[in-house]
């Protein structure tokens, strides 16, 4: 796909900064709206950057996590 020339000129892909890997090409949005532009972000998070957080709306206290993160049961980022 990525070597689609119709996709290539209509410049539907993208390169995404990544903190690990670098940039990351990216699929672009096939909307195209002339008042709403489309909004690219960055590549997808590192394993484990948003364990913290989502556990604790899961529910758990940092204790829990604490221990879910020891024990390998969860990962978070290094």
């Amino acid at each position: 796909m990525f070597t689609d020339e119709h996709l290539a000129a209509r410049d539907f892909f993208w390169d995404a900064p990544h903190p690990v890997a670098g940039a990351v090409r990216q699929i672009g949005s096939p909307m195209r709206f002339s008042r709403t532009p489309v909004e690219r972000a960055g590549a997808g998070p590192v394993l484990g950057a948003d364990t913290r957080a989502a556990l604790r709306e899961a529910g758990y206290g940092d204790d829990e996590i604490d221990a879910l993160v020891a024990s390998g049961a969860a990962d978070e980022a290094r």
